[in-house]
């Protein structure tokens, strides 16, 4: 098994880039707009419509197949024979309306530990805003608190291993945002890019492994 200094993007449809799919069959993912800012290829998988349940579930499956019947390669066959040096996870949205902030939590550590066992380091982003947790019920947003709360506690007792970046702030949902589809859930282009450029320099600052040499070869 080798290492590569290069980074994969995994999470759902926000990962993915859904951008009003059953329409327009068109994906506006961030990952690439971060790869150019930061001068890293970075490879981004996101299955739309996954909870993190499915993502531990289907880890090891060579095919998996989300919603929108896109197919690719569970978490840890990604990491089977090239291992990026830095795993951004961002996932749980899904979740939000099925299960409680622990379990969801713990769905997600799980999976940031797949990736240290294989020898990555991880970013865990915060589940971001939607107009769900936003103005509607208020158990919805109390839950994407309560796992970014969670996600937060873990990164600081892990060191390096992993480090914690609220995202969720950085692009807010707001009624006609134009960040966002009127779904109220998915970013639009120009929401992906604005993350994008958000994202690359917290990336930067943090010096994750992908980004600094003797710490990938340290790993």
């Amino acid at each position: 098994m080798s290492k590569s200094r290069r980074i994969l993007a995994y999470g759902d449809s926000l990962t993915a880039g859904y951008t009003g799919f059953a329409v327009t069959h068109e994906y506006a993912p961030w990952a690439p707009h971060v790869a150019a800012a930061l001068g890293v290829p970075i490879d981004h998988v996101g299955m739309s419509g996954w909870t993190t349940k499915q993502m531990l579930d289907n880890q090891q499956s060579k095919a998996c197949v989300d919603v929108c019947g896109e197919q690719h390669p569970g978490l840890s066959w990604l990491l089977r024979d090239k291992v990026p040096s830095t795993v951004l996870i961002m996932a749980g949205t899904n979740d939000l309306g099925v299960a409680e902030p622990e379990q969801i939590f713990a769905n997600l550590k799980q999976l940031h530990e797949i990736c240290h066992r294989a020898g990555a380091d991880t970013v865990a982003l915060s589940v971001p805003q939607s107009e769900a947790t936003t103005v509607g019920p208020q158990w919805v947003a109390e839950r994407r608190r309560g796992v970014n709360a969670l996600l937060s506690q873990y990164a600081e007792q892990t060191g390096t291993l992993c480090t914690y970046l609220a995202m969720d702030t950085e692009v807010p949902w707001s009624a006609g945002s134009p960040d966002y589809e009127p779904d109220g859930l998915h970013m639009t282009e120009r929401g992906s890019k604005s993350f994008a450029e958000a994202l690359a320099p917290k990336l930067k600052e943090a010096a994750v492994a992908a980004l600094s040499p003797d710490k990938a070869e340290s790993r």
